[in-house]
């Protein structure tokens, strides 16, 4: 897996990792944006020292209110499955640079807590497109950045900035 968890030696080969994800929501016709966190696992397996093929799994962590038309509103991410290709650049060791494509499924609710009943849960499909770094801290671990847009419809948006690690083996 080379640059995202094995050496050039090695690759093909699988890894693991963990993002802590801060979300970005944003919908037409709402003023304020939501920022819901979540953690997502990511296992992948090279094809090539250059491509590798990725699932993920995620779960939100905390819900973001944001006061909307007077009332305080809450988003919550409750759950994140993605099927990626992941193309890579080695950098030289560990450290990479990558483009992810691929389709995200995505289940959040929205609640207005101050009124019963009113709370909505839904999902969306949708292609998913980002970039991402990875800095090498040994031959089979690295930090990790990513942007991605999960989901881009034509009413609203859910893009992710991840921190984390990924272990290849």
């Amino acid at each position: 897996m080379h640059g995202r968890g094995v050496t050039a030696e090695t690759a093909p080969g699988k890894y693991i990792g963990v993002q802590y994800a801060i979300g970005d929501y944003s919908e037409d016709g709402i003023p304020e944006d939501f920022s819901p966190t979540a953690l997502v696992g990511r296992f992948g397996a090279n094809v090539n020292p250059n491509f590798a093929v990725e699932a993920r799994l995620g779960f939100g962590l905390q819900d973001d209110t944001q006061s909307i038309f007077g009332f305080d509103a809450s988003l919550e991410l409750d759950s994140l499955v993605g099927i990626y290709g992941v193309g890579s650049v080695n950098l030289g060791g560990m450290s990479s640079l990558y483009g992810v494509i691929g389709f995200t499924r995505i289940e959040g609710t929205a609640s207005i807590p101050a009124i019963p009943g009113a709370s909505s849960t839904d999902d969306e499909t949708d292609l998913s497109i980002g970039i991402g770094g990875n800095i090498g801290v040994s031959k089979t671990v690295a930090l990790n950045i990513e942007y991605i847009s999960y989901v881009s419809k034509s009413t609203f948006d859910l893009n992710a900035l991840g921190l984390g690690i990924v272990v290849g083996f």
